[in-house]
């Protein structure tokens, strides 16, 4: 069976890219705008097309097609342990709506997107609504607060995953059981 291929937004050091690669995707591209995140992705994923590219100067010529997007875009603007300025935050409030963006014109088959559970919060809720709300014109989107130590991840870990499927493929997303 051919394997979904991936584009990993923000990808870090490669978090994400371990899971996706244990649960059987190949990430084709990711990229980050901290030249040191990428010096580490690229040390654990040789192989993958990795760059440094800062999501705010992209075009979407710039990231290629893929049959799932996906984003952990940065948290610190919804980190209750951050300035807690949410969409406000002028250098990184604006770069879950980048990637919202980039799924509604490029039209993946799927997204997993994630960040911390302050996105849900009183303060942020009204964005995040508004980017599942944007998401949903072309995507049937499941989203949840999970804490990710009742999936076997051994830290207390709450998160919160925004998913969707592309509408024309007549599918829901649905989480996992507890293990």
């Amino acid at each position: 069976m051919k394997k979904l291929r991936v584009i990993d937004f923000f990808c870090g050091a490669g978090i994400g890219a371990v899971g996706i690669e244990m649960a059987g995707f190949e990430t084709v591209f990711a990229f980050d705008n901290n030249k040191h995140a990428i010096k580490s992705y690229q040390h654990n994923f040789p192989n993958h097309n990795s760059h440094i590219l800062d999501a705010n100067n992209i075009s979407y010529n710039d990231i290629p097609y893929a049959d799932v997007y996906i984003g952990g875009f940065p948290c610190q603007p919804f980190s209750i342990s951050g300035k807690n300025l949410g969409e406000n935050d002028p250098d990184k409030g604006n770069l879950g709506k980048v990637i919202c963006d980039f799924i509604v014109v490029k039209k993946p088959k799927a997204f997993i997107l994630e960040n911390v559970k302050g996105l849900s919060n009183k303060r942020n809720i009204s964005f995040m609504n508004v980017l599942i709300n944007f998401l949903s014109t072309e995507y049937t989107v499941t989203y949840d607060v999970i804490d990710c130590s009742e999936y076997g991840v051994p830290q207390k870990r709450e998160r919160v995953f925004i998913v969707g499927v592309r509408k024309d493929l007549r599918k829901k997303f649905e989480f996992p059981e507890k293990s």
